[in-house]
């Protein structure tokens, strides 16, 4: 399918809302063809105010952006940030910006990889300035443009190639249309070879892709291969740890034994040492018992002896009682004996 006729305009560093309120509202009753789309490049400060207020039958680019979706750059804007504005194209390599801010044709490719990758459709803007047309090197500059432009697209059908003779910007002088068309079919050569070398240089990264998906399914085998001797390693591993966890049990088990067997014997000491000291206490016990025997023995003999001797002194005592009233009834009979032989 042909590509629709595509119309740009930029508005570039121009316009206020007032004015451009004017001009949109001039587009907006305008009658379009329907067989050719219609872009505006508005300044990045009004992109939202203009895709709100502009016909959706006409399309809105931003003027600019940079070739990563956001950091530290200040000034610049990024291709999702233009998106969050509901605008679907940016103007990309315009000659203001090669010139005036220096931009190289390497940053102008960055810029266009990624802008095509965060979905915005690109016009691309090549041409050469007025010294090197004189130069005679028009051909050259162009060609060097459009390869940096084509080395990083994939879908053409999102892209527009804009040429403006650098020349013929503000300087009164005008390309005769024999000079557009030989800058066409310049175009058309450049284009041509362009599209050849992007074929080839596909063709190069098919090569590469499949030798490179070779040399994944080799290093994926190689892995599969490692992995199964990591597992197998791992499993003998395992193997060995549960051999010497067994090993470790049994050790266990057999020192719990013996702890249990030693325990069992020092319980045994302790019960035949508890029954050697019952022992003992039982024969001290009895030899107490013994004692104490002997002393009540030895008390009560005391006591015999001492009731004995009492006894005894009883007897004497009664005897010496017994004398004594023999020797007073003596004394008596002789008194009175004594009295009678006195009478």
């Amino acid at each position: 399918m042909s590509r629709k006729f595509f119309v740009g305009g930029n508005w570039k560093m121009n316009g206020d809302k007032k004015s451009l309120t004017d001009l949109i509202q001039t587009m907006n009753g305008a009658k379009t063809d329907p067989n050719v789309e219609v872009v505006c490049g508005a300044p990045s400060i009004y992109l939202d105010f203009t895709r709100s207020n502009l016909d959706a039958k006409f399309g809105v680019a931003a003027q600019n952006c940079y070739k990563v979706p956001k950091g530290a750059f200040t000034g610049e804007i990024s291709p999702a940030m233009i998106k969050d504005c509901e605008v679907n194209w940016v103007i990309l390599g315009h000659s203001e910006r090669r010139h005036v801010f220096g931009e190289s044709d390497e940053l102008i490719g960055q810029k266009t990889a990624h802008a095509l990758e965060s979905g915005l459709g690109v016009i691309a803007c090549i041409g050469e300035k007025l010294d090197e047309r004189e130069g005679g090197i028009t051909e050259k500059v162009v060609f060097a443009q459009t390869k940096v432009i084509a080395d990083n697209v994939k879908d053409w059908s999102k892209v527009v190639l804009a040429y403006e003779p650098v020349w013929a910007i503000g300087t009164g002088k005008t390309a005769s249309p024999q000079q557009v068309h030989i800058r066409d079919a310049c175009q058309q050569v450049h284009i041509r070879d362009a599209c050849q070398q992007v074929h080839a240089r596909d063709a190069c990264q098919q090569v590469h892709a499949r030798d490179a998906c070779q040399q994944v399914h080799a290093r994926d085998a190689c892995q599969q291969v490692h992995a199964r001797d990591a597992c197998q390693q791992v499993h003998a591993r395992d193997a060995c740890q549960q051999v010497h966890a067994r090993d470790a049990c049994q050790q266990v088990h057999a020192r719990d034994a013996c702890q249990q067997v030693h325990a069992r014997d020092a319980c045994q000491q302790v019960h035949a040492r508890d029954a050697c000291q019952q022992v003992h206490a039982r024969d001290a016990c009895q030899q107490v018992h013994a004692r104490d025997a002997c002393q009540q023995v030895h008390a009560r003999d005391a006591c015999q002896q001492v009731h004995a001797r009492d006894a005894c002194q009883q007897v004497h005592a009664r005897d010496a009682c017994q004398q004594v009233h023999a020797r007073d009834v003596s004394q008596n009979v002789n008194i009175r004996n004594m009295s009678a032989s006195e009478y």
